[in-house]
């Protein structure tokens, strides 16, 4: 008798629990490409982070907009109040949020931005600033020296993109402290569709070192479900 055959099993590769998370990250970009493309608002650096522009339904455009258009609002406040003073703007799951570079733009070195996302996000976002001259050229010649070999994480004066996992925040304050956040400024914290995809008692510990700067706004858009 032959002998049987035996046909090995490939293993599969551990699913990354994350990912789900992470590519919300580029339909918002896709949605907001379309919202502009489509004159809603105005976002010039925001196609170099779109690889696929898609159209979108005029709901999603009117989305995006209001929601903007709130968010800006409360910014425009937040920094009519501090005026020239210094103060901290930190972005929860920033993504590819284009903010700072418009304030990079303007020349408002008084602000000084933090990013917080995941790493292969942050990763992404580092290639796209050093490939994209648009970008490129708001860091000047020095843009090398910012970016740390093997986290991709940027340190620059005026912004840090920094690698973060907000259900782990011992590591996030530690993370901060390194790029010279200064919790006695005023901050503008804004959580943009982040804190919904953590536990409860995780978004608790985030609330509950923000709320213990002596100056702090915290912004919060996001999904809900009501009773």
């Amino acid at each position: 008798t032959s002998a049987a055959l035996r046909i090995p099993t490939l293993a599969r590769a551990p699913k990354d629990p994350d990912a789900p998370v992470r590519a919300t990250n580029d339909d918002a970009a896709v949605s907001k490409l379309s919202a502009v493309q489509h004159g809603y608002f105005t976002d010039e650096f925001l196609s170099v982070f779109v690889s696929q522009p898609q159209r979108r339904p005029p709901l999603i455009h009117r989305g995006y907009f209001a929601r903007l258009a709130a968010i800006e609002i409360l910014r425009s406040q937040f920094l009519e109040h501090v005026g020239d003073n210094p103060c901290n703007f930190v972005s929860l799951g920033a993504g590819f949020d284009t903010y700072p570079f418009h304030l990079m733009r303007a020349g408002c070195r008084n602000i000084t931005c933090y990013e917080l996302d995941l790493p292969p996000n942050v990763q992404r976002k580092t290639e796209i600033i050093s490939t994209h001259s648009a970008l490129r050229d708001l860091f000047g010649d020095q843009l090398p020296s910012y970016i740390h070999s093997a986290t991709k994480e940027i340190h620059a004066p005026n912004y840090h993109l920094i690698c973060a996992d907000l259900r782990d925040m011992d590591a996030v304050r530690e993370s901060l402290a390194h790029a010279g956040l200064q919790q006695h400024l005023p901050t503008f914290v804004l959580s943009e569709r982040c804190l919904v995809y953590i536990a409860p008692e995780k978004s608790a510990a985030v609330l509950d070192y923000f709320g213990r700067f002596p100056a702090c706004v915290f912004v919060i858009y996001e999904q809900i479900r009501p009773d």
